[in-house]
């Protein structure tokens, strides 16, 4: 992706994405980072920091396709367009775990 184009596209999303939202819902949660100053919650500035630096991972990585996620957020670039994710709670479900037979549920507890 051309410098210009990844520019304005991280532009665009952080002037649209809900930094404070964010903040706020880590701060009731106490979702700490071990980099964030003094390691407790991120700041509203630190959260910037690392969605720039995400989104400029995958604007710049080459191939079609490219996802990262650190700190809670998900950054993914296809085709063209880059995407800007917070990720709360994650979890994918497949034959194996129906199956009993996947190890990171059975080991978990959580079947």
């Amino acid at each position: 992706m051309k410098k210009k184009t990844a520019d304005k596209l991280i532009k665009m999303i952080l002037e649209s994405f809900d930094f404070e939202r964010v903040h706020d819902a880590m701060v009731e949660d106490n979702w700490t980072w071990l980099h964030a100053a003094g390691g407790g919650v991120p700041t509203i500035e630190e959260l910037q920091e690392q969605a720039i630096y995400s989104l400029q991972e995958v604007c710049f990585t080459r191939g079609k396709y490219f996802k990262m996620s650190n700190g809670g957020f998900e950054a993914e670039r296809y085709k063209g367009a880059i995407t800007l994710r917070f990720i709360w709670e994650s979890i994918v479900a497949d034959k194996d775990w129906l199956e009993g037979k996947d190890f990171y549920h059975n080991a978990n507890g959580s079947q």
